[in-house]
């Protein structure tokens, strides 16, 4: 944290994420600015992997955030009192002449850069064009401008309650004077705990989120709902009431200009003139990319059009591909970078289980859309995976890419307790609560809640289209058969099951490292018990790091080809160690302790069955799979010493729908190889795809 002291005296809090990778030495730093009544924490509240700071900053820019004048962050003057009327006597003007000129100049002097690119977000890019029109050396300190729903031109505005506040801005900065207020929405904590009454996180439509619609556009399925509660905690941070009249006048005036003052006196006085001057845009020489909604109601699309056709060097105008994306989606709506950066189209979304966790599930299409007539296809992880596990290998090898570029609707799975679903409605991930669940709630719970809501979305009426194709992997099959044995009704929902190396007998498992853990269960598990162990093997950013030092792809056995061998079973010549550490950045991902004692339990016993807990007499009787009749296909690997080849015929035999049992690859295909594996993966992908493909053509011949 540093402070900055403008050339007016305000106090700036000036935020740095320094950057543990080399790209920052050869790349400018990267300054971030916020919104109207917000702070620096719109940037990082949604969290690692979704908040736009953690993205840059994981793929090693340094990164910079300010707090601009008369936010909760930066509420000091060299001499003037915060509670002065003199304190507040600025707009964003102030923040564009004064604010960022100064921190520009900061940050470039601590990092020894002579550009830095910059990124505002709304008012944050109203300063910045403030900047660069009235002080246009610099222009040459910034080597690239971000514009995200840049708030210029806003005579279109949408957002009924800005309509009005448009219209009103005299006689409101006319009372608001009169009374002595200055300020308009500090944040403080009596105001927090108001909110947090009124609009309860449990709660999926409040009075607050009807307000926040109002104003930037509803988008109730691509906002996440936790993350306007938790920025609640920091928003609004205050803003001067001579900002709100400054933007007021944009609407009115449908002009980019200079405040306007009540008297024509006061206009002569600080312009020469009697209406206030226009900011020259075409002094804006920079590289500008401008993104904005569809669906935003403070920012209309036309009029990006009109700033886009004023600067000199416009690079492109960005539209948002959801149609639904609002004016805040730019700070709220989680990102999903890893799919995007190859082209396709990628949406993320937020499904609610029956109690009460909140599962993300990431859907994909390729850059040309869906064919409509196909159905969509739902792809589940296994045991401490996420949904990144069918898109890492990239296009042309992963199978979210490949079954995407066949024109399919995909959409992945995180079930709950995994890095992207740690939410709940109630319950934090800090509670033992959260965790006390295993596999077996995912199959009765997880899985049903995202086969409808993938339904619902597709809101198809005709009958051959309310089903999907399914596809897991290891825990991904255990899941499945627990949801179609225990709920019959769902197999009417599932066109085709494919299920790769299905954790569902688990006797004679081979693995050198397990088998000796399964061997000491009756001390080790009392022990961990006793320690109330309820997590395991969470994600952190420290021991990805570790994780990947220990695994460079330059060297053929490394720690992780040993410990994937000794784990899954040996295969090296199918391991791409290049794959391997880029899984590694994102496994494992955490589960439950309950789920690994679950499969602890089927290995013991040789029988698919429920949870046992712990003493209790009661019999538990297993899972039917005859109940199971969905049409199912069936993928094992002969050197799988996770499952067992052996195991996959005995349980594939009380399934009564099985149209192929396949083991694949040869006698050296592993548990992992569904996954990483170099060319026999790609053959079974190819064959799962063409049974998939084959299907999807009959059924469109025979309607």
């Amino acid at each position: 944290n540093y402070e900055i002291t403008t050339g007016d005296g305000y106090i700036l809090s000036l935020i740095r994420i320094p950057s543990r990778n080399l790209l920052a030495k050869r790349s400018p730093p990267i300054l971030l600015v916020h919104g109207l009544f917000a702070s620096s924490a719109d940037f990082l509240i949604i969290g690692p992997n979704n908040s736009l700071a953690y993205l840059l900053a994981d793929r090693g820019y340094d990164v910079w955030l300010v707090d601009l004048r008369g936010n909760r962050y930066s509420h000091h003057h060299e001499h003037l009192r915060s509670d002065s009327r003199e304190y507040w006597d600025f707009s964003w003007h102030e923040m564009g002449y004064y604010d960022l000129p100064a921190t520009v100049d900061r940050i470039l002097e601590l990092t020894h850069s002579k550009r830095l690119y910059y990124i505002g977000y709304s008012q944050g890019t109203t300063a910045f064009f403030v900047m660069v029109t009235t002080r246009p050396e610099y222009n040459g300190k910034i080597a690239r401008m971000y514009a995200l729903a840049p708030a210029a031109y806003v005579q279109h505005v949408r957002s009924p309650i800005f309509r009005w506040l448009g219209e009103n801005g005299p006689a409101l900065k006319a009372f608001f004077d009169h009374i002595g207020l200055w300020q308009l929405l500090p944040y403080n904590s009596a105001q927090y705990a108001l909110q947090k009454v009124l609009c309860p996180m449990q709660k999926p439509r409040t009075i607050c989120s009807r307000l926040v619609e109002q104003l930037v556009g509803p988008n109730p399925r691509g906002t996440d709902g936790l993350a306007q509660f938790i920025i609640a905690g920091h928003n609004p941070s205050g803003a001067s009431t001579k900002q709100l009249l400054h933007f007021s006048q944009l609407y009115r005036f449908g002009r980019f200009q200079q405040l306007a003052y009540d008297r024509i006196e006061d206009n002569l006085r600080h312009y020469g003139s009697t209406t206030p001057p226009a900011y020259n845009l075409t002094l804006a020489t920079i590289p500008v990319l401008i993104f904005y909604g569809l669906n935003d109601w403070m920012v209309d699309p036309r009029n990006m059009v009109q700033l886009g056709r004023e600067l000199p060097n416009l690079v492109s105008i960005n539209a948002v591909e959801d149609k639904q994306f609002n004016h805040l989606d730019f700070v709220l709506a989680k990102q999903l970078a890893l799919i995007k950066k190859y082209g396709y189209r990628a949406r993320q979304y937020t499904v609610r289980t029956n109690d009460g966790y909140q599962l993300i599930v990431h859907r994909m299409q390729r850059k040309s859309g869906t064919n409509p007539d196909f159905l969509p296809v739902l792809v589940v992880h296994g045991l401490l995976g996420t949904s990144a596990d069918w898109v890492i290998a990239g296009p042309k090898n992963a199978l979210g890419y490949l079954l995407a570029d066949a024109g399919y609707d995909v959409w992945l799975a995180n079930t709950r307790g995994n890095r992207y679903s740690r939410q709940h409605i109630t319950l934090s991930p800090e509670d033992a609560e959260f965790w006390n669940f295993s596999w077996h709630e995912k199959g009765m719970r997880d899985l049903p809640a995202m086969i409808d809501f993938i339904l619902n979305e597709r809101a198809s009426k005709a009958r051959d289209l309310q089903q999907l194709y399914y596809i897991g992997y290891s825990e991904g099959g255990s899941v499945y058969y627990v949801l179609t044995s225990s709920f019959p009704d769902y197999n009417a929902k599932i066109r085709q099951a494919h299920t790769l190396a299905p954790a569902v007998l688990l006797n004679n498992m081979r693995s050198p490292l397990l088998m000796p853990l399964i061997g000491n269960s009756p001390t080790l598990l009392p022990l961990l018990h006793g320690i109330n162990l309820v997590e395991l093997f969470p994600w952190s950013e420290a021991q990805n790091g570790f994780l990947r030092t220990m695994c460079p792809p330059t060297v053929a056995n490394n720690q992780c080809a040993s410990l994937f061998a000794n784990l899954f079973g040996p295969n090296p010549s199918s391991l791409d160690l290049k794959v391997v550490q880029a899984v590694v950045g994102h496994f494992p991902a955490g589960a439950a302790f309950k789920e690994v004692e679950h499969f602890h339990q089927i290995v013991q016993s040789g029988v698919f069955r429920p949870y046992v807990a712990d003493g209790s007499e009661s019999p538990v009787e297993p899972y039917n799979l005859s109940a199971s009749w969905a049409p199912a296909y069936i993928y094992y690997g002969m050197n799988d010493w996770l499952v067992h080849p052996g195991n996959v015929p005995r349980f594939a035999a009380e399934l009564p729908n099985v149209r192929r049992l396949l083991a694949v690859g040869g006698k050296k295909f592993n548990h992992i190889d569904f996954l990483i594996g170099k060319r026999v993966k790609s053959a079974l992908y190819s064959k799962i795809l063409s049974n998939i493909w084959n299907d999807t053509q009959t059924r469109i011949k025979r309607n």
